[in-house]
């Protein structure tokens, strides 16, 4: 078995490769970005000159590991799975591993190891450009050939903190209208990559900048087209990209917005990637308030048609789950403001409170995350109440983990059996909004034992006294 070269981190136990190498077998792709970068691969991409199963077959039985193929004739990869090492082996693109290289995404992709040899291989300039830490195409034509590589570009930047050249910039500009042509569940794995980038921020605005965004959202184009009559006095796309900003601020730091007394420990995103929760506030300006629904009393009702948001999470091939949060939050992101805006004119009750913990429940703090990062962005509803309506989300996430949450856990002080057995009705359609009343009250801390919870249901059947027959 030959010796590998000496690069820090590279996977193989003792130094050696697990079985005979045929005369050219290369590591390539990320594995080599990686290596040089001084990080161990999570996965490794072998490319054999000559039948690339055979080499795949003997690497399975040696490692242990499950074969895989995966493609179709002419562009078949055979993955290896052992544990959770993945090993992907494909047949050198070209005459030669050289003109392998130059079919590749970028030049930091576009490195080689002879594991025969050791010699790194690297006909496009990629180790300078790790140095410099900078994306950069190795042609034009990489973007027409996949044109997923496109919303690569600042997947790569996001991920490694590099920067993007300025004709690689240039050359996505000019084939933005591709990104319609991939799978959806392409564009969406490399969409949330990027988000799950702590500074996701800076690779949105940047795909913003050079039509990239536009192109793969064309929704979101229409709040950068407001009629001039109908202009905003901030510009909704502009903030937009500064409460991304604000988010993953928050996201690193809860503690700007949770009161100083609950342990960030207690709040996770609603078991959903903080990713998803980014990707709802990059779409939450496409659900605006609709016309007679600005005010608490219908703050619970549907806000306006928001086919946009789940035409989106649709056409990315969103799971339902992810549908469903992405859907909710963007719908439901005012419920904060109308609440602090009940709360600034002392109109707001303890019942609404419980309302808004019960219908949001678990997402709670996730739509008041988002809410601060709305508020922080400049969102056009309370310019200059930044920090009043901090200290009003504070005291509202307080209540929910200290009194809100302790009570919901706690058996209902009232059930249908009990309309029937110690009351004496018949069951009936109201039964439903008589204990959905009687919890928002208990949740609110307004009735506390059953008796008290009798006396309200009486009192409810007194001003409805037809509600039964």
């Amino acid at each position: 078995m030959p010796s590998l070269p000496s690069i820090p981190n590279l996977p193989w136990s003792q130094g050696t490769f697990p079985v005979t190498l045929p005369r050219q077998v290369y590591l390539v792709g990320g594995s080599v970005r990686d290596l040089l970068l001084g990080r161990r691969p999570l996965d490794l991409d072998l490319a054999v000159a000559g039948n690339p199963r055979t080499f795949a077959q003997q690497l399975a039985a040696h490692t242990g590991g499950r074969l895989v193929p995966l493609g179709k004739p002419g562009l078949m990869l055979y993955r290896i799975v052992s544990g959770s090492r993945i090993m992907d082996v494909s047949a050198v693109a070209g005459r030669t591993i050289s003109e392998d290289l130059q079919q590749r995404d970028f030049t930091i992709n576009a490195i080689a190891i002879d594991l025969a040899g050791g010699d790194i291989i690297d006909v496009c300039g990629g180790r300078a450009d790790l140095a410099a830490r900078r994306v950069r195409m190795v042609s034009r034509s990489a973007f027409e050939q996949d044109p997923v590589r496109l919303i690569r570009t600042f997947r790569m930047a996001a991920v490694l903190r590099f920067e993007v050249t300025p004709e690689t910039a240039a050359a996505v500009r000019d084939q933005a209208i591709l990104i319609t042509k991939p799978a959806g569940e392409r564009v969406r794995d490399e969409l949330l990559k990027i988000l799950e980038a702590g500074r996701a921020a800076d690779a949105i605005t940047q795909m913003a900048g050079c039509g990239l965004l536009s192109a793969m959202l064309p929704e979101l184009a229409a709040i950068r087209r407001d009629p001039p009559d109908k202009k905003p006095r901030c510009d909704r796309f502009e903030h937009t990209l500064k409460a991304i900003s604000e988010i993953e601020n928050l996201l690193a730091d809860p503690r700007t917005v949770l009161p100083c007394d609950i342990d960030p420990v207690m709040w996770s995103l609603a078991s959903i990637p903080a990713a998803i929760l980014k990707l709802a506030i990059l779409l939450h300006e496409l659900v605006r308030p609709a016309a007679g629904r600005n005010n608490l009393r219908r703050f619970l009702s549907p806000p306006v048609d928001c086919d946009a948001v789940k035409t989106i999470c649709a056409r990315i091939k969103l799971s339902n789950r992810q549908t469903h949060y992405v859907d909710f939050i963007t719908r439901k992101h005012r419920w904060p403001l109308l609440l602090f805006e009940a709360h600034r004119r002392k109109r707001l009750s303890d019942r609404a409170v419980s309302r808004f913990f019960m219908t949001a429940a678990d997402k709670t703090p996730d739509l008041f995350i988002h809410a601060a990062a709305d508020t922080a962005g400049g969102t056009c509803e309370i310019v200059g109440q930044e920090k009043t309506f901090a200290s009003f989300t504070k005291s509202l996430l307080r209540r929910y983990f200290t009194e809100f949450l302790p009570r919901k856990n706690a058996p209902p002080l009232l059930t249908g059996k009990d309309l029937i057995d110690l009351l004496g009705l018949q069951p009936a359609p109201i039964f439903t909004s008589l204990l959905t009343r009687v919890e928002t009250d208990r949740l609110a801390g307004r009735l506390q034992t059953k008796e008290e919870a009798i006396r309200r249901v009486k009192k409810m059947l007194q001003r409805r006294p037809t509600a039964l027959r």
